[in-house]
């Protein structure tokens, strides 16, 4: 593997607040942030998903969408035919529900 991919995949590691699905069929990545309801929607997801945060390195957990979008070019994947979605919540909301349930 070439130290370019590798420093990117590095950098991915390093970005510690998402979750994801990609569906390469339906042409979906689903980032979610932690602590914003997002686990029903990666539930309803998972059976479409051909990757998901804990298929492995680089998708495991920690990965952030400007780290995967590098990683999408370098395998050659065309970003822009993908739909991102993501889920954002109130942050005293999620201040609250991380001082409660972390």
């Amino acid at each position: 593997m070439s130290s370019t991919l590798n420093l990117i995949l590095n950098k991915i590691l390093k970005c510690k607040e998402l979750t994801l699905r990609i569906s390469s069929k339906h042409k979906i990545i689903f980032l979610s942030n932690r602590k914003c309801g997002s686990k029903s929607i990666r539930l309803l997801l998972d059976n479409v998903s051909d990757i998901k945060s804990d298929s492995g390195y680089p998708f495991n957990n920690h990965g952030c969408a400007k780290g995967l979008k590098k990683y999408f070019d370098l395998k050659e994947w065309d970003w822009s035919q993908y739909c991102s979605i993501t889920t954002i919540r109130n942050p005293f909301d999620r201040v609250v529900s991380i001082y409660y349930f972390s």
